[in-house]
């Protein structure tokens, strides 16, 4: 049995493979379907009482990138907005559209904070793409022989948990991200969740489960004097996601990848996330719900993770501010990194 390396063609968020990086040529992609989907529920007294929805598929009648949207704002004839929930979720497939280098683009932002409304927002993105290793491509290796091949999910993003400063409690507040790959929709590759969970005294804990570990990610708390409370955030930073598996030489297989983000909360909380982009989407949604104070941030961060001072802002853009921040530097560093792999064929 061969080993050989199948390297992502590189983008912003989690990658499925196609080129084949070596020397011997490319392994053909045969077919490539995607689906892409958002949820948006608003719940009062436990009920259902506003829902939007959206879903793309491709082939289907859907064209790539496919991008779906959902969104829930009010109450509706009111000045100010006391609840929210946004979904979008883009899905695409660079050599079906170069235009967009990414295979998959979320950002999803829920909040509340009229005392009796919680929402629940869900973005899922879904790629099956049929390849086949073909004769010779590796190590020489002929036709019904089976190989062993080596890839890699990239992702960078965050997920990030707001508990504003009026809030006696986080329960009911979760924010979580899901990813699961597998080979012909039946053995699993790599299949995963990380979970931001609010507790009951207002603070919020993480969990990994499944072949997330906790060192796949840094946990950076920002603790504000503002309205906005204490701002917990999930950092995925160039994270490279490496998984093996099994192909016969000329038989064509299946690779699928499917990632999911789920947002709920409770009146009092907010919550959201971003992978492949800027969580514009809770920023605004934390400036619209939340009071502007003037007031001061400082980050709380584990040794040999990430470094972070403490900074006097004007106003929520606290947030703002240290997002964009963060966010620049990611979004530069997997565009070179995005380049340098692209350039391998």
């Amino acid at each position: 049995m061969f080993k050989v390396n199948f390297v992502s063609s590189v983008l912003a968020i989690a990658i499925m493979t196609v080129l084949l990086a070596s020397s011997t040529g490319q392994g053909a992609l045969n077919s490539f379907e995607a689906t892409s989907s958002t949820s948006v529920k608003l719940f009062q007294a436990g009920q259902v009482i506003d829902q939007s929805s959206q879903e793309k598929s491709f082939p289907g009648g859907g064209s790539v990138p496919l991008d779906a949207q959902a969104s829930i704002t009010g109450p509706a004839g009111s000045s100010q907005t006391l609840f929210a929930g946004i979904a979008k979720m883009m899905v695409n497939e660079p050599q079906h559209n170069q235009a967009i280098p990414a295979d998959f683009i979320i950002e999803t932002a829920a909040g509340s904070h009229d005392g009796i409304s919680s929402l629940e927002v869900t973005a899922i993105g879904r790629q099956k793409r049929n390849l086949t290793v073909l004769s010779g491509e590796v190590n020489n290796a002929p036709a019904g022989q089976s190989v062993q091949l080596g890839s890699t999910f990239f992702m960078d993003g965050v997920l990030a948990a707001i508990v504003p400063e009026d809030a006696t409690s986080a329960q009911g507040l979760e924010v979580s991200m899901n990813l699961d790959i597998k080979q012909n929709d039946s053995a699993s590759l790599f299949s995963g969740a990380v979970s931001l969970i609010g507790q009951s005294d207002g603070s919020v804990g993480i969990e990994a489960t499944g072949d997330f570990a906790v060192s796949s990610f840094a946990l950076l708390t920002v603790e504000t004097t503002t309205a906005l409370g204490e701002i917990t955030i999930a950092v995925f930073d160039q994270l490279f996601l490496p998984f093996s598996y099994d192909a016969i030489v000329g038989q064509a297989f299946d690779l699928t990848a499917e990632i999911t983000t789920d947002i709920h909360v409770a009146s009092g909380t907010a919550g959201g996330a971003a992978f492949g982009t800027v969580p514009n989407t809770l920023i605004d949604l934390a400036e619209e719900l939340f009071p502007e104070q003037q007031g001061t941030i400082a980050a709380k961060v584990p040794a040999g993770q990430l470094t972070a001072s403490a900074a006097t802002v004007p106003e929520p853009g606290s947030l703002i501010l240290l997002s964009l921040a963060m966010f620049g530097g990611l979004l530069r560093k997997s565009t070179a990194r995005r380049s340098g792999i692209n350039s391998l064929n």
